[in-house]
């Protein structure tokens, strides 16, 4: 199975005070154990890290990076445009199904 990952799940794993940390990590946890594979995009890595920095700290938001590099357990799919105008056009297309455009991005139709 693949898990998109999003900046709320990636900020409730990095940020200890956060309401949902113990829950994102029993996930993350059990989820790796079962070989989930976990992907997200570089605009959600980019808007995790200017959370984290505004909200916690400049360490913390590389520190974030350089582990989720050195993670091994999740895809970073790069942004293209290409896949920027398919995610849009699939938007479009599909008005009445709930998306979330980095989501649309990352599995574009």
């Amino acid at each position: 199975m693949k898990v998109f990952v999003d900046t709320g799940a990636f900020i409730a794993l990095t940020d200890a005070d956060d309401e949902n940390h113990k829950a994102a990590v029993a996930f993350y946890r059990n989820a790796k154990e079962k070989g989930t594979r976990f992907v997200t995009t570089n605009f959600v890595v980019c808007e995790t890290m200017n959370y984290l920095r505004a909200r916690i700290s400049h360490h913390v938001a590389a520190f974030f990076r350089e582990n989720l590099k050195k993670s091994g357990f999740i895809e970073i799919v790069t942004v293209t445009p290409s896949i920027e105008d398919a995610a849009l056009l699939f938007l479009k297309d599909t008005p009445t199904r709930i998306s979330v455009l980095p989501t649309a991005r990352a599995f574009p139709p």
